[in-house]
Formats: C-alpha cells, sequence, structure tokens
C-alpha cells in the first residue's frame, strides 16, 4: 500500500478544541482556589492554634524574657488590678528594656494589668492628660519630669495611717546599675523594683523595722540633714525596695515605741545598760519579733556580748585575718572572703557564693550546749563562713600574729549566724529570731552587691517571709553588649549584597522560574 493510501486522521473542529482547552483552563482555575482556599484554612488554623497555645524559648544570655519562678507566684496572688505606665521616649533604653518585661507581667496577670506607654517627647497631648488624670486620682502626686514609671492600684485603698497610698513612682535612673567608669548600665533591676511597686500599691499596710539609734557610735546615728554615709542609709535603701518601713528609734529615751515594730536593727552599739539589755530581750522573745545584731570589732561592747551569748551566739575576743611575711615586709589582711553556709532559709539558693567582709571582723561561738538554749528550744545555724586562709587571731595586735591552736581560732570559722527560738512549737505562734554578723562594716554604703542580697534575705526571714521575696535583687538582670567591627571596605561589601546583589538575585529567579512556567 502506499503511502498515499495510508488513512489520515482529521484534525478535531476548532469548536471542540477550544471545548477542551476551555475545560482544562478550568480545572486549573479550580485546583489553584482550592489550594489558595486550603493555604488561608492552614495559615488560619496555625494561627489559632498558636493564640491558645503560645510557647515561648528564652535564650537570651540575661534571660530577660523570663520571670523568676517567685514572681510568677507573687503575681498569681494579686487580686487587686494595677496600672503600669511607662513615661519615656519611644525607643529610648528604659522603654526597649521595660515593654518585654511588662508583656511577661501581663501574661501572668491578663485583665488586673493594664499597660499605657506615653512618648513624653512625641506626644505631648496624652502626657498632659495624664498628668491631669493624676491630679484627680493620684492626690496630686506629679512625678518627675524625667523618664519613669508610674505603677498605681486602679482601686484606692489606706493604710493605717489613714493616708492614701495606691501609687509607687520608680524613676528611670534607679531602674539601671551603673558602671561607675564606663558610666553605660550593667544590670537591668525592673523586675525587683516593679515587684515592689505592685506589692506596695496592692498592700500599703507595710512592717516596721527600727533602726536602734543611742546605743551607737555618733557617727552611725542618722541625723536630720546629714549627707554622711551612714549604716542606716544602706538599710533605707534595702527597706524602701522590700516595701517596709523603716524608721530610727531612740532606745534610751522611747522605749516605749519598742512594741510598733516587727523588727529592730543594732548597727555598731558601743554603748548598752541593764535597761536596755531588758527592753531588747522583752521584745526579741515576744513571739513573731526579731532582731539584727551588726557587731563593730573596733569598737565592742562587752553588755552587747553577754547579751548575745545569752541566746548561744558567742562573740569572741579576736580578728579574723591572715598575715605572711613578704618581700616588703609584713602583711596583715583583715578583709575576709567569706561565704554563704547551706542549711539556712537565708542561704536557700545561694549557697557558697561569696561576699566580701570590709574593715575587720569578729568570729562568732555557738553555744549549742548553752542553758536558755537547751531549754527554750533556740536552734542555732551558721550562715556565713571565713575563707580556709583565715583564722580568728587574739593577739592581733602582734607585728606577725602565727596561729596558735590553744589560743587562736581555726577553721571552720563562723563569722555570721542565725537563733531562731520557738521554732516548730506551736504553728499557730510565730518564732523569735536573731541574726548577729561579725562585721557592721558589710552594711556602709556602698555595700557590694553580695551584701546587699545577703542583707535583704535577712531582713525577710526576720520578717516571716517565709519564701524569697518577689523583689530579690537575683531577679536582676545582667546586661550584655556585644561589639563587631569591620573596616570601612566591609561595610562597602556588606552594603553592596545587601542593597544589589540580594534583590537581583531574588528578580533573576522569579523571572527564569515565570520563563520555565511560560514555555
Amino acid at each position: 500500500m502506499s503511502k498515499d493510501a495510508e488513512p489520515k486522521t482529521s484534525p478535531k473542529p476548532a469548536a471542540e478544541k477550544t471545548e477542551v482547552d476551555t475545560i482544562h483552563r478550568v480545572r486549573i482555575g479550580l485546583n489553584v482556589t482550592v489550594q489558595i482556599i486550603l493555604g488561608l484554612a492552614l495559615f488560619l488554623m496555625v494561627n489559632v492554634l498558636a493564640h491558645r497555645n503560645f510557647r515561648q524559648w528564652d535564650h537570651t544570655y540575661s534571660r530577660i524574657f523570663t520571670l523568676a519562678d517567685n514572681t510568677k507566684k507573687f503575681l498569681s496572688e494579686i487580686k487587686t488590678p494595677v496600672q503600669v505606665t511607662v513615661l519615656a521616649p519611644q525607643d529610648g533604653s528604659l522603654e526597649r528594656d521595660m515593654a518585654p518585661l511588662l508583656e511577661q507581667y501581663q501574661k501572668e496577670m491578663k485583665d488586673r494589668l493594664k499597660l499605657n506607654f506615653i512618648d513624653t517627647r512625641r506626644d505631648t497631648e496624652a502626657w498632659q492628660q495624664f498628668q491631669i488624670d493624676l491630679n484627680k486620682n493620684a492626690g496630686g502626686f506629679k512625678p518627675p519630669t524625667e523618664e519613669g514609671v508610674f505603677v498605681q492600684s486602679q482601686i484606692a485603698q489606706k493604710a493605717d495611717s489613714g493616708s492614701l497610698a495606691f501609687h509607687r513612682w520608680i524613676p528611670a535612673q534607679s531602674v539601671f546599675v551603673m558602671d561607675k567608669v564606663k558610666s553605660v548600665p550593667v544590670a537591668f533591676r525592673g523586675e525587683s523594683l516593679m515587684n515592689t511597686a505592685i506589692a506596695e500599691v496592692t498592700n500599703p499596710d507595710r512592717p516596721k523595722v527600727g533602726f536602734v539609734a543611742g546605743i551607737n557610735n555618733k557617727k552611725y546615728v542618722p541625723g536630720q540633714g546629714s549627707t554622711l554615709r551612714t549604716y542606716f542609709n544602706t538599710f533605707a535603701d534595702i527597706c524602701s525596695a522590700q516595701n517596709i518601713q523603716l524608721e530610727p528609734w531612740l532606745i534610751l529615751d522611747n522605749a516605749e515605741y519598742a512594741p510598733s515594730f516587727r523588727s529592730l536593727i543594732v548597727s555598731a552599739a558601743n554603748l548598752m545598760g541593764e535597761v536596755q539589755e531588758k527592753d531588747l530581750s522583752d521584745f526579741l522573745e515576744t513571739p513573731g519579733n526579731s532582731v539584727m545584731v551588726l557587731l563593730d570589732p573596733n569598737n565592742g561592747s562587752p553588755e552587747i556580748d553577754r547579751w548575745l551569748a545569752k541566746y548561744g551566739i558567742q562573740p569572741r575576743s579576736d580578728l579574723v585575718m591572715q598575715a605572711h611575711s613578704t618581700a616588703g615586709g609584713i602583711k596583715k589582711e583583715y578583709t575576709v572572703d567569706a561565704y554563704l553556709k547551706e542549711g539556712s532559709p537565708i542561704t536557700a539558693g545561694i549557697e557558697n557564693r561569696a561576699i566580701l567582709l570590709p574593715g575587720t571582723t569578729r568570729s562568732l561561738g555557738l553555744l549549742t550546749n548553752a542553758e536558755k538554749v537547751r531549754t527554750e528550744n533556740i536552734e542555732l545555724t551558721t550562715v556565713l563562713t571565713a575563707g580556709r586562709d583565715f583564722w580568728g587571731e587574739t593577739k592581733f595586735n602582734e607585728a606577725l600574729p602565727v596561729f596558735d591552736e590553744k589560743e587562736d581560732y581555726g577553721l571552720p570559722l563562723t563569722v555570721a549566724a542565725t537563733a531562731e527560738r520557738g521554732a516548730g512549737d506551736d504553728l499557730q505562734i510565730q518564732s523569735s529570731r536573731l541574726v548577729v554578723v561579725g562585721n557592721a562594716d558589710l552594711a556602709m554604703p556602698d555595700a557590694t552587691a553580695g551584701s546587699y542580697e545577703f542583707l535583704t534575705r535577712s531582713m525577710n526571714w526576720m520578717l516571716h517571709r517565709t519564701e524569697t521575696a518577689p523583689n530579690d535583687p537575683i531577679t536582676d538582670k545582667a546586661k550584655h553588649f556585644f561589639k563587631i567591627s569591620m573596616k570601612p571596605e566591609q561595610w562597602k561589601r556588606v552594603f553592596l549584597i545587601c542593597t544589589i546583589v540580594l534583590p537581583l538575585a531574588a528578580l533573576m529567579t522569579g523571572l527564569l522560574i515565570w520563563s520555565a512556567r511560560r514555555n
């Protein structure tokens, strides 16, 4: 059969071809539509699930997006609605650090916390309206013109004194711990200060602590208008941060005021008579009360030593030191490296942390077999011990003191201890608590971070705050700075890659994909 005789397929009619193309395009369009709908449904489903089951992982160096466990517990117990207003320029250092922190607070408190950010430079109208509202609702309180955070309770409350106490101003300069040399922030204190403020505005009745004056060396007694650096200043700062009311108490003149205090602080006392000894004993032995004694080794008092020994803590007649002969002469070291001892509520979570004790320090003996200790169920606990290179030297005035096993005191060397009277006897009655430190200068401004934390924890333990305070300094976030040094030609190369190479690469990729699909 010839080629000409082979059957030929006739081409499809134009109408039939158009119909097939139309069906093919309808299928493609329907497929694309279904994919778009399914994609949108999947997108909405993922967002709904993410909103209902939010999870966040904090991998920052300072854990800035993570609240401490004690803060979360504290916030869960707050029932009074709170409003927080951040007064700071947008994108300033205060706004950058407070915004993520307050987001964590709002997550924990939900509708019990109302947040407001006011840009004091650009949003002048909101700033003026905020001041007007303060005049109406906060007793005319006007925050300073600088940056800060204003915390207020949305429900007015009254303290025992009868005065309104439902707002707290946190100035920006107190939020950051600054490096005194470089003048840069090294830590962010927002969490501890926020907890303090919330505690104060929701519970304005604060425990009152007395700083015992009148039996102390004059240079340590707070005076009116005095700028003298005193132990009182350090405790005033701690009490302010811990929502505690601190007042000087002239024990020699106003002994009848003692019942108004929950705790007493006796710092560097060098005078004490029988009347004051009885007053302190009556106060300490009242269930729920407590006393802190900071000893001054250079200006001590035998009466204070005798009073403390009655409760099982005996200050020794020594100085904690180390001494050795060097090429430059004899070197005596009285500044003590002390370490927090485990087994005490004060040191829970910070065991073995080092604290520097400046000035001079006396060691303490624990009289576990003393009659009063045994009969009145007084529990003695070591809180601070000296480093391994130190000993308690009784002949510290010698040119080159040498440790003598018979006359001196070796390791372990207690330099701070606690005594708790009546612990566990009756769960309905709080115990009496005593804290003794063989060094008063650890409370001298500016106290080191370790000393500040130790005194803060001691104050809260004395006031029977059963858990670590929500405004404990341990919540402070260290700030880290990272610097990348680049040469001008490297900056130019990065600029060209980001502004020209990458956009062109994306454009060319898109064109290639489009061209392939067209073909």
